[in-house]
């Protein structure tokens, strides 16, 4: 969709086109707060309307952010992985 995309915009375009994986990425440590604005929205949206869908997190390396149990806890049922040094 492109970059500093409203959180309002993802769960618009995840409803309409009924998306099933939305792939998130923060670059930034600062934007990692947007990435938990909109996956927290996204849950409100669809869980509202009876719909869900998968989330997938990356980006670089969040010195300073979320580190593995945050990504877990903000993901609930979803996975956590790392590749460093692809």
């Amino acid at each position: 969709m492109g970059k500093n995309v409203p959180a309002e915009k993802v769960v618009q375009t995840v409803l309409e086109k009924d998306i099933q994986l939305v792939g998130l990425s923060a670059l930034m440590t600062t934007t990692v707060a947007n990435m938990e604005d909109t996956i927290k929205l996204l849950r409100e949206k669809l869980g509202a309307v009876g719909k869900t869908c998968k989330i997938m997190v990356g980006g670089s390396r969040p010195h300073g952010g979320l580190r593995k149990p945050d990504w877990s806890r903000l993901l609930r049922q979803g996975c956590y992985g790392e590749c460093w040094d692809c």
